[in-house]
């Protein structure tokens, strides 16, 4: 076989190179329209539905005047699907905002045992309703995480909702959490069907829907996960899955650490930024505890951090406004 010219062959490259190019550009194009897309008309139909959605609650509540057993039960069901609707362009919505890379983290620094039970307390009466047990497993030692609480509470609303929806009654559920080096890892454990082992590589693609029976009524719209999945990887953390067909599944995702520096740093950039748009004037107060290993090692771990508290509080009670921060390390604290 007879060998090409090397100029012939650098031209047909060439070529090559600026045909992947432009698909490149095309593909890039369509990717903008497609989020485009999503978002006008999503922003289109939230108008809309809110007002029917606002317009049956009021007959509901018979504002307009009495309506009878199977009106009731028809609204209802209109109700119900309207609700369906509305969660799913959310859904859209955030999905088209992860794959743009337009979703802003507002960190802060958050005690994860009040921060969990806090979540699960809506999801208390469903459970009870279904006879689940719904409980969680702490350390005997706080965590504190340094996390967006609005995103990480639409990651846990997500694998609780999908916790009870696939375990029976009589089952059980369960929110771990667990302080790791560098890393706090937190779980949803239930006693459900589980999920088959082929199934598994693709949980947390978009709208998948596994071969799972759901009661009538259900059926999620399959971007839960993939919207999770986006949510802890913005926060630099992963997210898997791990079951046994017939007992249970585990969900498990991990946010990295932050240490004291960065999430300073991270205050101090929210507070500059929000300073700019108020127009208004920033301070930083940081107290610090000269020697505070020593103190340790001659006092034990309690009277220092107890020391470290009393600061902590006295600079939150002398704070103007009640958006000002605290926040503290070892050895010191800032606000």
């Amino acid at each position: 076989m007879a060998r090409k010219n090397p100029a012939h062959l650098k031209k047909e490259l060439k070529e090559k190179e600026k045909q992947i190019e432009k698909m490149r550009r095309d593909f890039s194009r369509l990717s903008n329209v497609k989020d485009e897309l999503i978002s006008v008309v999503s922003h289109e139909l939230r108008t809309p539905l809110t007002i029917i959605k606002e317009g049956i609650n009021l007959t509901l509540d018979e504002v307009a005047g009495k309506i009878n057993p199977k009106q009731k039960q028809f609204l209802s069901i209109s109700r119900q699907n309207i609700e369906r609707l509305s969660n799913l362009i959310n859904d859209l919505l955030d999905v088209s905002k992860i794959e743009a890379r337009k979703v802003t983290l507002k960190k802060s620094l958050i005690d994860l045992e009040a921060f969990i039970k806090n979540i699960i307390l809506p999801f208390k009466t469903i459970a009870d309703d279904r006879n689940i047990s719904l409980g969680y497993k702490f350390p005997d030692k706080g965590i504190s995480i340094f996390m967006d609480p609005d995103k990480i509470t639409q990651v846990l609303n997500n694998l609780i909702g999908n916790a009870i929806k696939f375990t029976k009654a009589g089952g059980k559920i369960t929110i771990l959490a667990e302080d790791r080096p560098g890393l706090i890892q937190i779980g949803v454990s239930d006693t459900g069907i589980g999920i088959s082992k082929q199934n598994l590589g693709s949980l947390f693609n978009k709208f998948t829907q596994l071969n799972r029976s759901y009661g009538p009524g259900e059926k999620g719209t399959g971007l839960g996960l993939a919207i999770s999945k986006g949510l802890v990887e913005l926060h630099g953390g992963s997210i898997w899955a791990e079951s046994v067909p017939g007992k249970g599944s585990k969900f498990l995702f991990n946010i990295p650490k932050a240490n004291f520096e960065e999430i300073l740093r991270e205050y101090v950039k929210e507070g500059i930024m929000e300073s700019q748009d108020k127009d208004s004037v920033f301070s930083i107060l940081v107290a610090r505890i000269d020697n505070f290993d020593a103190l340790k090692k001659k006092y034990g771990m309690a009277k220092p951090y107890l020391l470290l508290e009393r600061i902590l509080d006295v600079t939150k009670k002398t704070l103007r406004r009640v958006t000002d921060t605290t926040i503290k390390s070892s050895g010191e604290c800032a606000a």
